[in-house]
């Protein structure tokens, strides 16, 4: 029987595109902002400048309350980072309290009374 010793490595692809003569490479770019986003603490910054502004709160349910997780579920996180991006650039304290849904609720009751 013959083992397959080699490894297969897919290469990451990069997009560049040029303006002005310089070239961007999206992959890389991206990489970089996050780890900046990262070594700032980006969020938790924010959340710090802006606890002194009007609050705006999102209550977010249960990631996959209803199945398997579909095209449905991306809409709705989609939507929900949008709205919230700009309730804090609009100067907004945005609070973002998960798991919260009408489905927990009954268990969370049970959990808390015994």
């Amino acid at each position: 029987m013959a083992t397959n010793t080699e490894k297969t490595t897919t290469p990451s692809t990069i997009l560049d595109f040029s303006v002005g003569g310089e070239t961007l490479q999206f992959g890389n770019n991206e990489g970089n902002i996050l780890a900046y986003w990262k070594q700032i603490n980006a969020f938790e910054t924010s959340n710090k400048l802006s606890k002194d502004r009007p609050r705006y709160t999102l209550y977010d349910g249960p990631p996959f309350a209803v199945g398997l997780p579909h095209y449905g579920h991306v809409l709705a996180g989609t939507i929900k980072d949008t709205v919230t991006r700009w309730a804090y650039q609009t100067g907004h304290h945005v609070e973002r309290i998960l798991g919260w849904g009408k489905i927990a609720l009954p268990t969370s009751h049970v959990i808390k009374t015994g």
